[in-house]
Parts: structure tokens; sequence; C-alpha cells
């Protein structure tokens, strides 16, 4: 139903699987289709050095891989002036992979 939310928490990695953070999601539904859930996430990736937060929007439904981008809002510590975007796949129920699009800042 539309306006229901959620929240989730994940241990995120690197690559080499060696910890590196958590993040937590607050997901609203915003749109159901014939096909499946609309949803917002505002995202909270707390790093040793600071949090990025980010937004994304995404048809959850359909076929795994499915992917997602997301806009970077700013962040604390290390990344307080942080910009850029967030590219998000999901290759199955089970994996989120996040890459980072940071920018410099214009001067």
């Amino acid at each position: 139903t539309p306006g229901l939310t959620y929240i989730a928490t994940f241990d995120l990695t690197d690559p080499a699987g060696t910890a590196a953070g958590v993040a937590a999601a607050s997901t609203s539904i915003v749109d159901v289709t014939l096909d499946g859930p609309v949803i917002l996430s505002q995202v909270v990736l707390r790093l040793a050095d600071g949090e990025i937060h980010y937004q994304r929007m995404i048809n959850r439904f359909g076929a795994y891989p499915r992917t997602a981008t997301g806009a970077v809002l700013g962040g604390t510590g290390v990344y307080a002036i942080a910009r850029g975007d967030v590219a998000v796949t999901w290759p199955d129920q089970d994996t989120i992979k996040i890459a980072l699009n940071l920018v410099e800042p214009s001067t």
C-alpha cells in the first residue's frame, strides 16, 4: 500500500569482504504498479571516517539484477561536503552492491 514504511540495516564490506561500516535505510512505498511496488529510500552509510547520506527510488519488482541510481545529499566527517551519485545493484535477493561516484567540489 502506498505510504507504508519500513527500515533496514546492513553490514558494509569492501570488495575483499573486509568490514567497512554499517548502513541504515528508511523506505516508503510511493507507488504500486501492476508489476509491483516503487520505493523511495533515504540511506545512511556509516563509515570509519564519516557518513554519506543518499536518496534513491527503485522499482522493487522484476528479475534480478535490479539497479537504481541515487543522489548523494551530503555527509559528515571527511564526507561533509560530499556530492555525487550512487549506483546500486541487487545481483540477487541477498546482496546489494553500492558504488559511490563522489565528485570534487567546485571552487
